[in-house]
């Protein structure tokens, strides 16, 4: 090995300069040598030579991957990225080499990298932050830790240590400003499951009886590193996606394991609930595994929660989780009384207390969930959405207070802004808390929908136009709202004066929710984005005639994400004024609305010189 054998190399876009240099300088700052091409390469053929010849020498390869890698199909750092992975030819797998780091919210199965890069874990920088746990885990694997050094147990520690110390790097009190450099399911599948629930309890497990081979060791470590990724009460995107990869890995090695197909299908199911990746390809992935996993081993224990997991987090339809609500309730309680303290066993039977309206069973399991050591946080969160839920206001605001005080991560954050906006009615309180999002949370769409909603909230035009301008993307997806980010444009273009701007913002968003409808054209989510985009560009007679429409499929049924008060909007809009007061009224009765929401909600504004809306507002006042 030559002298510069203990540095470490960065490739990258040369958009991400600033955000590498971060990486750089906190990496030199804890004693690493650093190469890149900033400060110590020139260009022409003795640059060309003197990069080859440092990957060549280097002992670890830091890829930096992002939405500018994504936007560039070619480029030098792609060079770099094929040599990197072209010296990896020659070496013992079990040697550390490469170690990609994302920066921003780009994800795994989104990335355009060599598939060699799947093959090792990730970590995550987000805008560059580099924590000191990241620095010794590179000066680790410089002092000779190998690959496959590490159980399970220390695995998951480094992702927590990991994920924590980019919180206390990241997620600092700033103003708004910062927040903008920050940041239906097809009727088969729920006649698959029907045929597959009641199959599965027919079919026999498939033993092997041979030696256990080296593959399924190795599978089985695999496997248990995933399984501790999904009991870290965060749920993180990232540790979703750590967690599926490693599946994807012991499935290339024992595909026999029912162990294997449960814990997939957990992470499948889990992806689906947090709106992380809601499609029906995701949905039937977690089902299909679901059921490998029964087929595989019927009596076991993670394979069968698995199955009541898939029906009640990713087979979102409310008819198809009442159809099997007692197997599943039945199922799951039995498997509490094997396993009274298991953690995901209790959330997903809290979970579907909750979504079946069984108010006392949903709370008493999240609060024995709280009690075992580490899952107060999501407890406590997950009870203060239940109860959200259920209408109890003053219950919600207590637990989400309980959940911020056992952890601070990006749910109860949301949560707790979410109290301070619609029960409390104090915006600078939600500001505040939400200030503390962690920088990697503020690049999903939870975290870009909340920033802009409270940026309309506070009637900040230039800030939401700032905002859209930062996101690399024009369709916003989360459990919190589903549609398109021109839509906030419009808006904050017109109440500037901005008449054009507006109108093309609108028009660019209708086309989004035209192209999706074209795939879903039943959709009510859709149509009634379809509905209030043609409205805001005039066209009336065509929003009345798509409007009917929404009405025949909804039937008033309550859309996925949609808020109280937004189905009061949307009639007010059409002209249906009086159905509009009835609506809110309902909400009013059911506390789905409050007195702070009629206060702040932007979209009542239309609302608020109508005389019925002013004596609801003072019949609802504190």
């Amino acid at each position: 090995m030559n002298a510069g054998s203990q540095a470490v190399f960065l490739s990258y876009a040369s958009q991400d300069a600033a955000a590498v240099t971060r990486i750089a300088e906190a990496l030199r700052a804890s004693g690493v040598e650093v190469w890149f091409d900033k400060n110590e390469l020139t260009g022409g053929d003795a640059w060309d030579q003197k990069i080859r010849g440092q990957i060549k020498s280097c002992a670890l390869f830091v890829p930096v991957i992002s939405a500018a890698t994504n936007a560039r199909r070619e480029g030098y750092f792609r060079r770099e990225w094929k040599l990197a992975v072209d010296r990896t030819h020659d070496m013992d797998e079990a040697l550390p080499f490469l170690l990609p780091a994302v920066i921003d919210a780009t994800t795994d199965a989104g990335a355009f990298v060599p598939e060699k890069f799947r093959e090792v874990q990730w970590t995550r920088l987000p805008g560059g932050e580099t924590n000191a746990a990241f620095c010794a885990r590179v000066k680790k694997l410089l002092a000779g830790e190998t690959a496959r050094s590490g159980s399970p147990e220390t695995f998951v520690r480094q992702r927590a240590a990991d994920e924590t110390l980019t919180r206390s790097a990241t997620a600092r009190r700033v103003p708004v400003a910062a927040w903008v450099g920050a940041a239906v399911v097809a009727l088969s599948v729920a006649i698959g499951a029907a045929l597959w629930w009641n199959r599965g309890a027919a079919e026999k497990p498939k033993e092997s009886t041979g030696p256990v081979s080296t593959a399924a060791v190795s599978a089985t470590g695999l496997i248990a590193k995933a399984r501790a990724l999904l009991h870290t009460p965060s749920r993180a995107r990232f540790e979703l996606e750590e967690a599926d990869r490693l599946c994807k890995q012991a499935g290339m090695l024992d595909e026999r394991s029912a162990e294997l197909w449960a814990v997939w299908s957990m992470v499948d199911s889990w992806s689906v609930y947090y709106n992380f990746d809601n499609s029906i390809q995701r949905r039937e992935a977690a089902r299909t595994k679901a059921e490998k996993a029964v087929g595989v081993g019927p009596t076991g224990f993670e394979a069968r929660l698995a199955q009541v997991a898939y029906l009640a987090l990713a087979n979102q339809r409310s008819d198809a989780v009442s159809a099997f609500a007692g197997k599943a309730d039945q199922t799951l309680r039995e498997l509490l009384k094997e396993r009274p303290r298991d953690p995901e066993a209790l959330l997903v039977f809290a979970l579907l207390q909750r979504n079946l309206g069984v108010k006392d069973a949903a709370r008493q399991a999240f609060r024995d969930l709280a009690a075992i050591p580490g899952f107060a946080g999501m407890a406590f969160t997950e009870l203060g959405w239940a109860e959200f839920q259920f209408g109890e206001n003053i219950a919600a605001n207590a637990a989400a207070d309980r959940a911020m005080a056992a952890e601070r991560y990006w749910n109860s954050l949301i949560l707790k802004t979410e109290m301070a906006l619609f029960w409390l009615g104090d915006l600078a309180l939600a500001k505040a808390t939400f200030e503390q999002m962690p920088t990697s949370a503020l690049q999903e769409d939870s975290g870009i929908y909340y920033a802009l909603f409270l940026a309309q909230v506070g009637r900040d035009s230039a800030a939401t136009l700032a905002l859209v301008a930062s996101v690399p993307r024009e369709w916003l997806q989360s459990n919190f709202f589903e549609g398109p980010i021109g839509y906030f444009a419009g808006s904050a273009h017109a109440a500037n004066g901005g008449t054009d701007a507006a109108r093309q913002s609108w028009e660019r968003a209708l086309r989004q929710v035209e192209t999706r409808l074209n795939e879903t054209p039943q959709s009510p989510e859709l149509l009634i984005w379809k509905v209030r985009l043609q409205a805001l560009l005039g066209d009336q007679p065509t929003a009345a005639k798509t409007f009917q429409l929404f009405k025949q499929i909804t039937n008033r049924r309550s859309l996925r994400g949609e808020r109280g008060y937004e189905r009061a909007a949307d009639y007010w809009m059409m002209g249906e004024r009086d159905a509009a007061i009835a609506f809110l009224e309902e909400g009013l009765r059911r506390f789905e609305i409050t007195w702070a929401t009629l206060q702040i909600a932007p979209q009542l504004e239309p609302l608020r010189g109508d005389p019925r809306f002013q004596e609801r507002l003072k019949g609802s006042g504190r």
